[in-house]
C-alpha cells in the first residue's frame, strides 16, 4: 500500500509535511495578530466583504488545524520558544471560541494573543500594540 505523498519519509515528504506546518503556523500568528492589535481587527472587519472571508468558526478551525499538525509532526517543535506553541495556541483557541464576534475580543483574549506572539519571537510594535496600523 502507498502512502499518501505528505506521509512518505523521503526529501519531498518532509518538505511537504514542513510546508504545511509552516503555512498553518503562519495562518495562526496572524490571527493572534488580529486579536493583539484591535486596529488591525476592526480593518479586517470593515474589509470583509464576501462571505469567503473568515469568521470565527472558521478561526476556531485553523487553530485546530495547527494542534492536530503539531500532534502529527511533533519533531516541528524543536527546542526553545516553540516547545510552547501548542499549549500557546490551545489557550487562545479557548478564549476565540468563547468570544462573541459581533463584539470586541475580551482583554484576556487581547492580552493571551499579545503574549503568544511575543513568546514566538515577535515582538511589539514600537508605539504598542494599541496604536499598531496594520500594513493596506
Amino acid at each position: 500500500m502507498t502512502k499518501p505523498k505528505d506521509q512518505r519519509p523521503d526529501a519531498a515528504g518532509i518538505t511537504w509535511r514542513s510546508a504545511r506546518v509552516a503555512h498553518a503556523l503562519s495562518e495562526c500568528l496572524n490571527l493572534a495578530a488580529l486579536f493583539a492589535a484591535p486596529r488591525a481587527l476592526e480593518r479586517w472587519r470593515a474589509s470583509r466583504s464576501s462571505r469567503r472571508q473568515q469568521n470565527k468558526e472558521a478561526m476556531v478551525k485553523q487553530l485546530d488545524v495547527l494542534a492536530e499538525l503539531f500532534r502529527a509532526e511533533p519533531e516541528v517543535l524543536g527546542q526553545g520558544a516553540m516547545q510552547e506553541a501548542p499549549k500557546l495556541f490551545a489557550e487562545l483557541r479557548t478564549l476565540v471560541a468563547a468570544w462573541d464576534d459581533q463584539g470586541s475580543p475580551s482583554e484576556e483574549l487581547v492580552a493571551k494573543a499579545r503574549a503568544t506572539l511575543v513568546a514566538l519571537g515577535l515582538p511589539e510594535p514600537p508605539d504598542g500594540w494599541d496604536q499598531y496600523e496594520p500594513p493596506h
